[in-house]
């Protein structure tokens, strides 16, 4: 699955830097996508899940990973911005790039 698209709007605490901020998350949300946010994950797979969305494209993708035996895994950075998402093999060991416009 390569895109979930969801959007929240959550009043009140919200956790930032180990103190609590009161604040608007959609707000801060907004801001993040105006430079992007960026963080490293193991990626695992990747499953073309056809017209699914939602929970059925979800179970299709951990079905066909998990049945797959073994996994060539690697360290990757996922980033999401207004462009959309990009991940980047950080070895370059499966992938250089690639990237889910919004």
């Amino acid at each position: 699955a390569s895109a979930v698209t969801t959007t929240d709007t959550v009043d009140g605490a919200l956790m930032s830097g180990g103190s609590v901020v009161n604040g608007d998350i959609t707000g801060s949300a907004t801001e993040l996508l105006k430079h992007g946010a960026a963080c490293s994950v193991v990626y695992l797979n990747n499953v073309d899940t056809e017209s699914l969305t939602g929970p059925q494209a979800i179970s299709r993708a951990v079905q066909q990973t998990f049945t797959k035996g073994s996994l060539d895994t690697t360290v990757a950075t996922f980033k999401v911005s207004n462009d959309g998402i990009t991940i980047t093999d950080t070895n370059h060991r499966l992938f250089f790039r690639q990237h889910f416009p919004r």
